[in-house]
């Protein structure tokens, strides 16, 4: 267990004379296991089936929607560039 937080600190850089608590928090988040965190809650409805576009639903979810977000990301982008320019 020694080596394997002794790994944590090199990996990290972390310093032998920082704070306790840094290390502490490297060590936990290392051990725990990522199915842990990426778990369904139970009641939520599961997608069991692929996508299909003849659904209107999955059609503006899937597609429809990414689309209009990078459309507005672009925007949002040349407009900061416009506001920095002047």
């Amino acid at each position: 267990m020694k080596n394997l937080f002794l790994r944590i600190i090199d990996n990290y850089k972390v310093k032998a004379n920082d704070n306790f608590l840094q290390r502490l928090a490297l060590t936990f988040i290392a051990l725990i296991p990522f199915p842990l965190l990426a778990q369904i809650q139970k009641g939520l409805p599961k997608p069991t089936d692929p996508v299909d576009p003849s659904k209107t639903s999955d059609l503006v979810i899937f597609i429809i929607l990414p689309i209009v977000v990078l459309i507005l990301f672009f925007f949002w982008r040349r407009a900061k560039k416009n506001r920095r320019d002047q």
